[in-house]
């Protein structure tokens, strides 16, 4: 009987302590993907066109089981890249999106500290 409530007990601690690991490994697997985006898009001449690439590779980035936090924080950085590079195109001061893209990139940052 009291193996049976040692291996209850031990089951929950394992899966308490697996979830946080999970969703690091997703976060990281994320930022990474991002970061691959940055290079390939780089690659391609300057301008809209590697700014369009770079949107379009994070854009098929998958959360996995990143926390929701860090999911709003990557669909609000993906969302003010979108309308940075739309008022670009029409040749607008993007001061205030770029403000709220910089706000979005540090709040997956800081989410990621606080799995570490």
């Amino acid at each position: 009987m009291a193996l049976c409530a040692i291996s209850i007990l031990f089951s929950a601690y394992c899966i308490y302590d697996f979830s946080p690991l999970v969703r690091k490994t997703h976060m990281g697997a994320v930022i990474n993907e991002i970061s691959v985006a940055a290079d390939v898009s780089h690659k391609g001449p300057p301008g809209i066109q590697r700014a369009e690439v770079f949107l379009m590779k994070i854009k098929a980035i998958r959360m996995g089981y990143a926390p929701d936090e860090f999911k709003r924080a990557m669909q609000d950085y993906i969302s003010g890249f979108e309308q940075s590079l739309a008022a670009r195109k029409a040749g607008q001061d993007t001061g205030k999106i770029d403000a709220r893209i910089a706000e979005a990139k540090q709040r997956m940052a800081e989410c990621y500290r606080q799995y570490e």
